[in-house]
């Protein structure tokens, strides 16, 4: 007999931030399970930019492109810890 496996609670919790930065959401998904995700004012502090350097990272398509979730617009946290040193670089390039 097989055990039975529920979305919502074997949930793995969410990764911890890289650094001391933002917390992620959970965030409940339309077709069931839940993900663990940014807001954008929780990119701009884990990228350690403003708002008009996110969307410059946005418009180069240096940052990760986000999703829509009922209305919100969300970032999935790996995508966001895997593109934090390559947003580093180039915002200290741009900086310069």
């Amino acid at each position: 007999m097989q055990p039975s496996i529920s979305c919502t609670s074997d949930l793995a919790p969410p990764p911890p931030a890289t650094r001391a930065g933002p917390t992620p959401r959970v965030v409940q998904l339309p077709l069931g399970g839940a993900g663990s995700f940014f807001t954008r004012e929780q990119l701009t502090q884990a990228f350690q930019c403003s708002h008009a350097e996110l969307g410059r990272l946005l418009r180069d398509k240096i940052a990760p492109l986000p999703i829509r979730i009922d209305g919100t617009i969300y970032w999935f946290t790996d995508e966001v810890d895997a593109a934090i040193t390559r947003v580093e670089k180039v915002l200290e390039r741009r900086r310069r």
